[in-house]
């Protein structure tokens, strides 16, 4: 009886323990998510100020639906590379990580 409490005591510690990892996880991607976002509306007016002066360089009327189809095919070429890059980085990290 007192292996059968035993084992079940440690189990329950053990995802505990995994749970507790998981939350504390997710915690983190959360946070980080959020200070991303963050990040990102504070760019947003950088970004739209130089995509306007750009645009209005070549000619397209600010107002046009065209316009705003540009800006958002731009952004979001940027941003793809930019999750691309950072995706490979972390590769060859967890790689050299394996390694050792």
């Amino acid at each position: 009886m007192k292996k059968i409490v035993r084992k079940i005591g440690a189990t329950a510690k053990e995802k505990a323990f995994k749970f507790q990892k998981e939350m504390r996880r997710n915690t983190i991607t959360a946070i980080s998510a959020g200070f991303a976002f963050l990040i990102a509306l504070f760019w947003k007016d950088t970004i739209t100020e130089i995509v306007n002066d750009v645009i209005s360089k070549i000619g397209i009327p600010s107002s046009t639906l065209m316009y705003r189809l540009l800006i958002a095919v731009l952004v979001t070429l940027i941003c793809v590379a930019g999750i691309v890059i950072i995706s490979e980085l972390l590769e060859e990290k967890e790689e050299k990580k394996g390694k050792k």
